[in-house]
């Protein structure tokens, strides 16, 4: 290992402290948990293409007071809530991002009954095309337009056996249906309603059980049919900030973005915050050509990185570094900066420099090479009772073995005929008198036995033998 490669060791072990994650405080209005964050915009604050942005509200650590501003993309029940807000605050109806955004529902508030009303016609009314339609045969009533005659027409051959759905109108007298029925078969039918020039409801007015009126009285409407109508409509760049506050509506991810770029979909971008004024460059080299680091002047400053993560949105990485400049005017205020393309982003030369050449007096860095020194011997760690192994143990006491009186018992319980070939006789006598001689009868064994009792005999001891000398 040479003198580099441990500085090398060093210099990987202090590089970690170049930089540090900040959390700053929310800005205002935030709120919400992971995956459920909200806002409640500020008067003043505008929402283009669902983008809602705020300017310099959340503050920089360690910058001296600065803020940044925030972005956030309201989420698609945003307009939802705005809608709910404003049914129970009529009073805001005179706003002009909410007045312009009610007028484009048909929504109007009727302060002698104190609701809310559509202005769009009811189920009841319809408008009139100048003419008069029978929608069967002998039907009593006249219809004045053909929509609403084949509406009628369709209800009338509707029973439990079919339905009619209308999907259309052609040739100014027919109605076009689909039908289903009730054993699932479906299909298509068009049928002919009668056809009266003369009608008393003059084209575009409408018809209403009233009578034929010009304009269509106001229809009241619930609470879920206001939300229903005006939620849907483009939300007007105004109205979050015409609600009151605060009024929490729903962000949807990515965002919130810090420093975010212009546009419909914004990004996060990191920026600068001097830390200090232009100062002389102590590493500046006049003979020297000049370079983006070999400048008479540097400024401090830290770049900020926003880090977002699941549960903290607002982390920022924070990273020092010097400004290398030809004279003393360096900026005062923070500037967004594009990470790949500003130079000072580049390592500088100090930074280039290895630990020894900043540093070549510390030990590590010492002149000359370290070199490895040998291993000592590796020490004698036991010595072998048997070194030849197995063979060794016998040739050693296999004599000892046939010695012990275990070995030789066998030799010992054989009869010592079978020395001279012949099996042993055990001849027992039943001659008890002369009332009862029996004779005698031999009672040996066969003479093979001995020869498996010898056998046996033997590779006893052998086992026994290896337990005395081995053990176990």
């Amino acid at each position: 290992m040479t003198k580099k490669l441990l500085a090398l060791s060093v210099l990987a072990a202090c590089s970690f402290s170049a930089h540090a994650f900040v959390a700053p405080s929310p800005p205002p209005g935030f709120g919400g948990s992971p995956g459920n964050w909200t806002v409640a915009p500020s008067p003043g604050d505008t929402v283009v293409d669902r983008v809602l942005r705020q300017s310099k509200v959340l503050p920089v650590p360690g910058s001296a007071g600065q803020k940044v501003g925030v972005a956030y993309r309201l989420g698609n029940a945003a307009g939802r809530v705005a809608a709910a807000v404003i049914y129970v605050s009529p009073h805001l109806r005179t706003a002009v991002g909410i007045a312009a955004w009610l007028l484009a529902a048909n929504l109007v508030w009727d302060e002698a009954s104190k609701t809310w009303k559509s202005s769009k016609p009811g189920d009841d009314a319809y408008l009139s095309d100048g003419k008069r339609y029978l929608a069967w045969p002998g039907a009593s009533q006249y219809h004045y337009s053909l929509e609403a005659a084949c509406s009628a027409r369709g209800a009338f051959m509707s029973n439990s056996s079919v339905t009619y759905t209308l999907s259309g109108t052609s040739n100014g007298y027919q109605c076009n249906f689909s039908y289903r029925m009730s054993d699932g078969r479906t299909g298509n039918y068009t049928v002919g309603v009668e056809v009266f020039g003369n009608s008393t409801c003059p084209a575009g007015w409408y018809y209403t059980p009233a009578g034929c009126v010009q304009t269509p009285p106001p229809k009241q409407v619930t609470q879920q049919e206001f939300e229903e109508a005006l939620a849907p409509k483009p939300m007007p760049p105004t109205v979050p900030g015409e609600l009151p506050q605060p009024t929490p509506l729903p962000v949807e991810s990515p965002s919130p973005w810090v420093n975010p770029s212009p546009g419909a979909n914004p990004t996060s971008q990191p920026w600068r915050v001097p830390t200090g004024n232009p100062e002389p460059n102590p590493n500046y080299d006049p003979n020297a050509p000049a370079s983006p680091t070999n400048q008479p002047y540097r400024q401090p400053y830290t770049d900020y990185i926003p880090s977002p993560t699941y549960d903290q949105p607002w982390r920022l990485d924070t990273r020092p570094g010097y400004r290398y400049l030809p004279t003393p005017q360096g900026m005062n205020d923070p500037i967004t900066i594009d990470p790949v393309a500003d130079p000072s982003n580049k390592p500088t030369e100090d930074e280039k420099q290895d630990l020894c050449e900043k540093h070549p007096n510390i030990v590590a860095c010492e002149d000359g090479e370290i070199t490895d020194q040998p291993l000592p011997p590796i020490p004698k760690l036991y010595e072998r009772k048997y070194p030849d192994g197995l063979v060794g143990i016998w040739n050693q006491k296999s004599q000892l073995i046939k010695q012990s009186s275990t070995f030789t018992l066998a030799g010992q319980l054989m009869p010592t005929t079978l020395t001279v070939g012949a099996c042993p006789s055990w001849v027992i006598p039943l001659n008890f008198g002369s009332w009862s001689s029996y004779g005698e009868y031999n009672v040996a064994p066969p003479c093979w036995i001995w020869d498996v009792a010898k056998t046996i005999i033997i590779i006893s001891a052998l086992m026994l033998a290896r337990s005395l000398i081995f053990g176990g």
